[in-house]
């Protein structure tokens, strides 16, 4: 007979000789627990670690357009506080410089430099989330 709710015995509640009893735990919504389940006289103890909820994530902005030039910008990342990220460039001619990793919230700090030739655009991924980087053709001869 289990003694909280949580526990239910599906098989063998019942018996003589050797056998063996079946439980059903249901899954944990909050704080760590113990439960116990009476099986022949004695006392046979379940337990289970606390809910940890999936992480998400989110960014903001989701793109940025920068200047034939170069550039850079920042990118804010949303999730819990338990939550772990990296952020990493998918192009030459980007880079992180600033947290390329982190945990919680946090702000990502990008460069992008000058282009040289037609438009282009490259991504950045943050957090499992794509950032993506527009830059446009140079039209005539660069300048400074």
């Amino acid at each position: 007979m289990s003694g909280v709710p949580w526990i239910t015995v599906t098989s063998g509640a019942s018996g003589t000789g050797n056998g063996s009893v079946g439980l059903s735990v249901a899954a944990s919504t909050g704080a760590a627990r113990m439960g116990t389940v009476a099986i022949a006289g004695e006392t046979f103890t379940v337990n289970q670690a606390a809910f940890v909820a999936p992480c998400s994530y989110s960014i903001a902005p989701t793109s940025q357009s920068v200047p034939v030039l170069g550039g850079t910008g920042t990118v804010t990342v949303t999730t819990t506080s338990a939550c772990a990220w990296t952020a990493s460039s998918n192009a030459p001619w980007l880079s992180i410089t600033s947290g390329a990793t982190g945990t919680g919230n946090g702000t990502v700090g990008f460069g992008a430099a000058a282009n040289t030739g037609i438009a282009r655009t490259g991504t950045l991924t943050i957090a499992g989330q794509t950032f993506t980087v527009t830059q446009p053709a140079v039209v005539g001869p660069l300048s400074r």
